[in-house]
């Protein structure tokens, strides 16, 4: 396996060790839909500026410690891997040479965890958002409003 890339295994094993500084770089309201637990959202189109910040300014803004340029336990993930592949090439450019990402992403981690998707019917064919559907693949145990 390429050394940038945690297996859903590795990743288990890491959150269970208290071990890993897991950003999901999916966009807020999928995080806010279901997360991998102590994950902590940073958009990609927000990645590098929130990289960039001083230590000091990234914990205030992310409430939690910056990461830092050597370290080995720094991962992206995202829905499927696309976009944490982005996220690591652009940790990648600013110095974060360790950084590594979760392929499988969150698509990975529900099937595993057995989590129920609730999504917004407007992801679906450009609908609208009125109610909460059960979709495919699994993701949260959300409870729907209302």
């Amino acid at each position: 396996m390429d050394d940038s890339v945690v297996s859903y295994k590795q990743l288990k094993n890491m959150l269970s060790a208290h071990n890993v500084q897991l950003f999901d770089v999916r966009n807020q309201d999928e995080f806010m839909a279901g997360r991998i637990p102590d994950s902590v959202n940073i958009p990609l189109s927000q990645l590098e500026e929130s990289l960039k910040l001083s230590p000091e300014h990234f914990q205030l803004q992310f409430e939690v410690k910056a990461p830092g340029k050597d370290d080995d336990n720094l991962v992206f993930h995202c829905q499927k891997g696309r976009r944490s592949a982005e996220a690591l090439a652009i940790a990648r450019q600013l110095g974060f040479n360790r950084a590594r990402h979760y392929q499988g992403g969150y698509s990975e981690w529900a099937a595993h965890e057995g989590k129920m998707l609730l999504w917004h019917s407007r992801c679906h064919a450009g609908l609208r958002a009125r109610r909460l559907r059960v979709c495919r693949p699994p993701r949260t145990n959300t409870e729907p409003e209302g």
